[in-house]
């Protein structure tokens, strides 16, 4: 990272350097027409204390609670469709929780979007497959490799399932199998019922209830170009124009963008909502903190790469200051030193010939 940074330096130094050359050869013309010695040139830079921070910008997306109807699975024609058991009311019931039980039939909840259409059975494959994998995976149930394929793992994590929830999982073909209707997929959790069954309740034959998420959903959408360069970090600090709001979470794939090329998705943990609207321009911190320290411009850093170096004016004379290179941002770089004669206001030898 250090040969990085000082070899940007360089770059940096080597751009500015080569007009103040071309300045000095002009100037030494001159005076040797007039018959006169040139003057050496050195240009002076100062240090200073601040904080260094760099900051891009993304788009908030805001998903809106929502309500959804979800079908009660049909049973075998020689049960009667009688609730036995529901969860505790008022009680989120997020990814992997029994959702209810019909006729001792437990029915599951699993985020996803694709809607269970068949019995799964091992040796299966399919995106419904993956998709059951992936959600077990969330709930930390699947330890194995994403495949697509009901295997013995997938098998493993039906089974803990079952009996996270008081089942016993050979009655239910020893989660060999997963029948349709026994987990309902949901694109977002937690989630409550709008109204809460009853105990007892008799059901119909695919009958609905309703369910409502708990609160609005908030993801970042950064440009790839900015995303794959700065590659921002999960608890990165999130500011509107108001100020502080929240922190970066990790990447989301699931949240897709029309043109998928464009834009890298992340989620976003809120401190408050309070005016946030969906396609706001947000500020994500990439690098550097809020915490002071001693700048330089990046042009001062000489020496090797792994040993950078400052020309710091001194009452005795130009001496060479070790130092150790932090951020650089905008031809700035944070640097750190054990000498006290770089601080704050320190003038730096920026060119000297």
């Amino acid at each position: 990272m250090i040969m990085r940074k000082i070899a940007i330096a360089i770059l940096v130094s080597v751009a500015i350097a080569v007009p103040l050359a071309i300045a000095w050869r002009a100037t030494d013309a001159n005076q040797r027409a007039a018959g006169a010695q040139p003057e050496p040139i050195r240009v002076i830079g100062t240090a200073r204390t601040g904080a260094l921070e760099q900051w891009i910008p993304g788009s908030l997306r805001v998903t809106p609670a929502f309500a959804t109807s979800i079908s009660i699975p049909t049973l075998p024609p020689d049960h009667v469709s009688i609730v036995t058991r529901v969860p505790p009311q008022d009680v989120p019931i997020n990814e992997a929780d029994l959702l209810l039980e019909v006729a001792a039939y437990p029915v599951f909840v699993l985020a996803g979007d694709i809607p269970m259409f068949r019995d799964l059975h091992e040796g299966d494959v399919g995106s419904d497959v993956k998709q059951l994998q992936q959600s077990l995976k969330s709930a930390g149930l699947f330890k194995g490799k994403i495949t697509g394929k009901f295997g013995a793992t997938t098998a493993a994590a039906l089974k803990k399932l079952y009996a996270n929830a008081g089942y016993d999982p050979a009655n239910f073909s020893g989660g060999e199998q997963l029948e349709r209707g026994r987990v309902i997929f949901l694109p977002r959790l937690p989630v409550v019922f709008e109204t809460p069954p009853t105990l007892g309740a008799l059901l119909d034959q695919g009958s609905e209830l309703r369910v409502l998420s708990m609160e609005a959903s908030y993801h970042i959408a950064i440009a790839h170009g900015d995303a794959d360069y700065f590659k921002p970090k999960a608890g990165a600090p999130v500011k509107s124009s108001a100020g502080l709001l929240g922190e970066l979470g990790e990447a989301d794939a699931a949240i897709k963008d029309e043109d998928a090329s464009a834009q890298s998705f992340y989620t976003l943990r809120v401190s408050t909502t309070e005016g946030l609207q969906d396609g706001d321009t947000l500020q994500i911190r990439v690098a550097g903190d809020e915490h002071p320290g001693i700048i330089v411009p990046s042009i001062a850093l000489v020496g090797a790469h792994q040993e950078p170096q400052v020309l710091v004016e001194t009452g005795d004379g130009t001496k060479r200051i070790a130092v150790e290179v932090g951020v650089c941002v905008s031809g700035e770089c944070m640097v750190s030193t054990s000498s006290p004669e770089l601080k704050d206001g320190s003038r730096l030898v920026l060119w000297d010939g």
